[in-house]
């Protein structure tokens, strides 16, 4: 009786979470609108605070894509962040992390303007996000949600 009453529990909370992580359910405007940093002889391979080099913003090609207030609002649910951090230290002071599962990215935004500054996807090795940090010296760490 017991182990039915947390079935049931256990299957009324993961469904709706599982459904509104889907990434069917995106409106085409945000997977359109997601641009990802091509890496070049000028950007490295990879994450750059993973590999604790001390690589600039400036390294980097800033996203074209913009989002205004009202964007960010009406496409929350689409396409929810899993988590949010925000940045300590060095190019990310001051700047949204966002761990975006239903995307597989992490961005970096800028609260202020909704400017995405950096993404990172899967051929950073982004895969599966739960959650996202910044330690002391800038390094990005996440969870991955089927290796915990």
């Amino acid at each position: 009786m017991i182990w039915e009453i947390h079935k049931r529990v256990l299957l009324c909370t993961l469904i709706p979470l599982m459904a509104g992580c889907s990434p069917q359910e995106q409106p085409k405007e945000v997977t359109e609108q997601t641009a990802t940093p091509t890496p070049t002889a000028e950007t490295p391979s990879a994450v750059p605070a993973a590999q604790g080099d001390t690589t600039s913003a400036s390294d980097f090609k800033p996203s074209p894509v913009t989002y205004d207030k009202r964007t960010l609002r009406s496409d929350y649910m689409a396409a929810p962040a899993n988590a949010l951090a925000i940045g300590r230290i060095g190019a990310n002071k001051g700047k949204l992390i966002l761990a975006c599962g239903a995307l597989n990215r992490i961005i970096i935004m800028d609260p202020d303007t909704g400017r995405v500054i950096r993404e990172y996807g899967t051929e950073y090795g982004v895969e599966g996000l739960d959650d996202v940090s910044e330690a002391p010296d800038g390094t990005l760490y996440f969870s991955n949600i089927p290796i915990g």
